[in-house]
């Protein structure tokens, strides 16, 4: 992090971007060259509208060539949801890494970044610059990141290891390929998502299994689409 804090005091984004480039092409491990292009993508970059457009990008590439093609506008909307739900749960690595004191869990920082990006970006870049220059201002900044987490905290809250335990059940019973914890992160990063899937464990099981079987294959979808970003 303290590289990344060093790229960041550069005044040009040009610059900035150049740098970081240079630091992930230099790094031997892939996982941290993974995070990385991550971080560059969240704080120097344009966040998960950047990710968005190289997606669309891709999925035009792939509509020349044939070999893909979305016809379904809802299927398309789903996927971009799922794929943008995704994105938020890796930048929350990055605000666990600069703000490793942060009690919320990984799925709930990635909602308020869904919510309310923009502003978390500038309390994460300002809490990394302050980590070397001014680390006293670290508490207030970690205070103004905790009151954006804590303000899209969604009243279902409680019941949201039940939901990740559905997720993880499904998987495993059926034997299905894929993360448990995205699975789970997309359906509670939005309440168009969580609350009909909470209905549906409290009256129709068959409904809620039916529901984490689509996501998955939705999942495995947004994973085969994905461009390498290192």
């Amino acid at each position: 992090m303290d590289v990344l804090a060093e790229i960041l005091t550069l005044s040009e984004r040009r610059d900035q971007i150049i740098r970081c480039t240079v630091a992930i092409m230099e790094c031997l491990d892939a996982e941290a060259r993974t995070f990385m292009a991550d971080c560059q993508a969240m704080l120097i970059e344009g966040g998960l509208e950047t990710l968005r457009e190289r997606r669309r990008e891709a999925m035009e590439r792939l509509h020349e060539t044939e070999v893909v093609a979305i016809i379904d506008p809802e299927e398309d909307r789903q996927l971009e949801a799922l794929a943008s739900a995704a994105d938020a749960l890796r930048f929350a690595d990055v605000v666990f890494a600069v703000l490793p004191e942060l009690s919320f869990q990984k799925w709930e920082i990635a909602r308020a970044l869904l919510a309310q990006e923009q502003i978390l970006r500038e309390q994460v870049v300002a809490a990394l610059q302050a980590r070397q220059s001014t680390p006293d201002d670290l508490a207030g900044l970690r205070s103004r990141v905790e009151a954006i987490v804590t303000s899209h905290l969604p009243p279902w809250r409680g019941r949201a290891e039940e939901m990740r335990r559905a997720c993880r059940d499904v998987l495993r019973t059926y034997e299905l390929d894929g993360d448990p914890e995205m699975i789970f992160t997309a359906i509670a990063s939005s309440d168009d998502r969580a609350l009909p899937f909470i209905e549906m464990l409290n009256r129709d099981s068959a409904g809620a299994v039916a529901y984490i079987r689509k996501l998955q294959e939705w999942t495995a979808t947004v994973r085969a689409l994905e461009q390498p970003r290192t």
